[in-house]
């Protein structure tokens, strides 16, 4: 009798193949969203550090000079030039005075690594010039065609009020503290901080809708000018902190409406990543009390801070 050797399949059916890819899809449908969230995790261990990098520069500032860095003088920063070898105001040294027309984030350069930055007297190349610490990762570098070309997407806090009323009662004044306006002339010292350091904001992400990550306007560009919408935030309680998702107050028609510009907010899920006047860094969230989030934007202004 003869004997038939079966012989042997070298491949897959198709049967086999398609229950191999349904296997390899599920899998990879299970494990997105936990990369996805490692992946924020990650990014927003790295904003945290970075407002805490900004908070500590803000004190180290404090203790070379004497005084808070101040919001600067006007949003054309540098009209001669940023270094003071070319730009004056008032006739004092640009960089090492109140009355210095640079933006907060310009004055702390040098306590964030950025020495260079702060001597360049280019105004070209500063306007080009990338400060890491001043770009949270979960939004990326973005940089826009104008004369104001690098972003920061972290802000100040000039209190409940707006940047054109006064007296402020954040942690942002402007420059220009000959103005009897802004804490009656004087720079902000830790002094100042009637409410105490630990219940005042210092400084926050900016609220930024993710259709706008790369555009122009809405206050994000020109991370070194002076007191505005681009380096500035209001807590008052019409401006509560708002996710980057949230556009439920906000049509898109308005390319720098208030309703942006005058926010915080930020990309996360955990909320805004907030640092307090003493160092510290929090994170709020975006359903906190309104009237929490306006007494812990003052730093004078007596109101016990609220339950959440």
């Amino acid at each position: 009798m003869f004997r038939h050797r079966r012989e042997r399949r070298t491949g897959f059916t198709l049967i086999e193949l398609l229950v191999v890819i349904a296997i390899i899809a599920i899998l990879i449908g299970l494990l997105l969203p936990a990369v996805q969230k490692v992946r924020e995790a990650a990014c927003r261990a790295k904003c945290s550090n970075n407002v805490k990098q900004l908070a500590m520069a803000w004190h180290t500032h404090h203790a070379a000079v004497g005084y808070f860095p101040t919001g600067g003088g006007q949003s054309n920063a540098f009209p001669n030039g940023p270094h003071p070898a070319l730009s004056k105001h008032d006739g004092k040294d640009n960089l090492t005075t109140a009355n210095q027309t640079g933006g907060w984030l310009y004055q702390i350069l040098p306590y964030i690594d950025q020495d260079a930055t702060w001597r360049q007297t280019d105004v070209t190349a500063l306007n080009n010039s990338l400060v890491p610490a001043a770009v949270c990762p979960s939004r990326g570098v973005r940089y826009y065609y104008d004369p104001w070309r690098c972003i920061s997407d972290y802000a100040a806090n000039f209190g409940a009020n707006d940047e054109n009323t006064y007296p402020h009662n954040g942690m942002l004044i402007r420059g220009c503290t000959s103005d009897p306006r802004e804490n009656g002339g004087a720079a902000l010292t830790v002094l100042d901080i009637l409410d105490g350091a630990s219940n005042t904001i210092l400084l926050a992400e900016k609220y930024l809708p993710r259709e706008r990550y790369y555009s122009s306007g809405l206050g994000m560009n020109a991370w070194h000018v002076g007191a505005g919408s681009p380096t500035g935030r209001r807590t008052a309680q019409a401006r509560p902190p708002r996710a980057d998702s949230d556009k439920s107050f906000w049509t898109g028609d308005c390319p720098d409406c208030l309703e942006v510009v005058e926010r915080f907010g930020g990309p996360h899920s955990a909320g805004v990543m907030t640092a307090m006047a003493d160092g510290s860094v929090r994170a709020f969230r975006f359903d906190i009390n309104p009237a929490m989030w306006e007494a812990l934007g003052g730093r004078n202004d007596g109101k016990p801070t609220p339950d959440q």
